[in-house]
């Protein structure tokens, strides 16, 4: 009778990175999708701020408090 060789941290290292090499897809999903998805958001976000985009207000209720909030949002210049 022999003795199982012990599985240790190295050996199943070892064996994973065989079974990626071999496996193209599972690669791709551990590596090329978070890296896809790290330069689009980096892409995306990579402007602090957005400009150029209108507000539009819908006043429906035509009461005083709201004219004066559409009036304040007017008169807002970051707006």
């Amino acid at each position: 009778m022999t003795l199982a060789s012990k599985p240790g941290f190295w050996r199943v290292a070892q064996r994973e990175c065989r079974w990626l090499l071999h496996d193209r897809v599972a690669l791709l999903l551990i590596f090329g999708v978070p890296l896809f998805a790290f330069a689009v958001l980096t892409t995306v976000f990579s402007q602090p701020v957005i400009r150029g985009l209108g507000v539009t207000i819908v006043d429906t209720d035509k009461s005083d408090t709201s004219r004066a909030l559409t009036q304040h949002v007017a008169a807002s210049p970051s707006l």
